[in-house]
């Protein structure tokens, strides 16, 4: 599914399969060390390119 591919490219990882009022869902988490090392190496990235 689309989504699932978001998720993953945003850092995510998959925890678990469930359901909220009669719908399946799957539950993604990213920790917060590794959301800030993803955010910072995005801003060096982004500071590369406009900058040549």
């Amino acid at each position: 599914m689309a989504s699932q591919r978001v998720m993953t490219k945003l850092g995510m990882s998959f925890v678990k399969t469930g359901e909220f009022y009669g719908q399946n869902l799957a539950q993604y988490a990213i920790t917060k060390e590794e959301f800030l090392t993803q955010s910072y190496k995005n801003v060096l990235t982004q500071r590369r390119m406009e900058h040549g």
